[in-house]
């Protein structure tokens, strides 16, 4: 009977991990509708420091667990450290990446996608459950998500591989119906794991999910979400196949119009020393055709060229400080520069991107990736 009743769960903040000094409590009621998960909003903490958390339910108290507050508003720092994450597949080892990166001396966390991997039969909301808690029995994701804050966004393996919008890939039309549920399972499983505001809970299969971050006077981090509103991908050829010429329609959209516009005046309107543009896949153009062909992969930016090239040409006239991409997603490790004409190596470079390699998940391809160094 105990899973299907509410259970009061009781949290405390403290200055120290001994608890010494609690300067925050409160009372949170896990349901069993969201998997007795908790999502407690704390206010009133002091920007800029270290804090500790437990909860306690009945006679069980939880693992301390470390967290920091971001700094005010315009505060000036000197310095961040932060690790990006990405693509841990349960079957592809052990999470030894973790388990560095929690021995070391971080502000935050970013989370780029493919928490999970979908199986072939995932479909229900028990199923979404299971998975999570399956790669919460790692002892090291679980010391990396005590010792710091984790910013996360999801990318196409928490639902379905390589989905869009309301299209499942394998499946066709046929399934879109059936797949809007599936994603509405995937979105609210995700929600109850992981570590979100309350503004991020799911409505059935929408979920509000790009938002910003703020460090001081130092960085400011948009947090992309490009796979609710995305356009279909052209092309499935993997990893690469002819490039569409559709990708260059400017109707096309990984963003949607409303986030593209959202990005846009983030950047426009930053003050910070560092803008930080944190997604799932690579931005740069790259071709898989070592020949006179032109070979894309349309999952990536590449099939979407009109919207980068908007990006790209709003960043070249209105230059926001110090313009850095993130990307996962490739299992393989990237420093890419974004230029004003990708065709053109001694055009403008125009931000800077950082591909960073998965935390387990295999890189098959690996073989058909060749790595052009252009020399002045």
């Amino acid at each position: 009977m105990g899973n299907f009743v509410n259970i009061l769960v009781e949290w405390e903040m403290a200055e120290d991990e001994k608890f010494n000094k609690i300067v925050k409590h409160g009372t949170e009621v896990a349901m069993p509708e969201l998997a007795h998960s908790v999502h407690a909003e704390v206010y009133g903490l002091t920007p800029g420091r270290e804090y500790y958390y437990r909860f306690k339910a009945g006679n069980e108290t939880s693992p301390v667990g470390r967290t920091k507050t971001a700094p005010a508003w315009g505060t000036h720092l000197n310095s961040l450290s932060f690790a990006f994450a990405s693509c841990q597949a349960w079957v592809g080892g052990r999470y030894a990446a973790y388990r560095d990166m929690a021995q070391q001396d971080l502000d935050f966390v970013v989370h780029l996608g493919d928490y999970i991997y979908e199986k072939k039969n995932t479909e229900t909301l028990a199923d979404f459950r299971n998975l999570h808690a399956l790669y919460k029995t790692s002892p090291d994701l679980q010391a990396a998500h005590a010792a710091f804050p984790f910013i996360v966004t999801f990318d196409d393996h928490e639902v379905e591989n390589n989905w869009a919008n309301g299209i499942s890939q394998p499946d066709g039309e046929a399934s879109n119906q059936n797949f809007l549920a599936i994603r509405a399972a995937a979105f609210q499983a995700y929600y109850e794991h992981l570590l979100l505001r309350l503004r991020s809970k799911p409505h059935g299969s929408d979920m509000i999910f790009y938002r910003q971050f703020t460090f001081g006077d130092l960085a400011d981090f948009s947090v992309l979400d490009t796979r609710q509103f995305r356009d279909d991908q052209l092309s499935d050829g993997f990893p690469g196949a002819p490039q569409d010429p559709e990708a260059w329609n400017p109707s096309r959209t990984m963003m949607g119009s409303k986030q593209e516009q959202w990005l846009l005046r983030n950047l426009e309107l930053s003050k910070a020393r560092w803008n930080v543009i944190a997604q799932q896949t690579m931005m740069a153009q790259f071709d898989y055709d070592t020949g006179s062909g032109i070979s894309v992969n349309h999952d990536q930016w590449d099939g979407y060229a009109a919207e980068r090239a908007r990006i790209l040409n709003f960043i070249q006239q209105h230059r926001p400080s110090n313009p850095i991409v993130l990307g996962g997603d490739w299992h393989s490790s990237w420093v890419n520069d974004l230029k004003a004409d990708f065709n053109n190596p001694h055009s403008e470079t125009l931000a800077t991107e950082f591909v960073g390699t998965s935390i387990s998940s295999g890189c098959g391809w690996k073989g058909m990736d060749v790595l052009f160094v252009i020399l002045p």
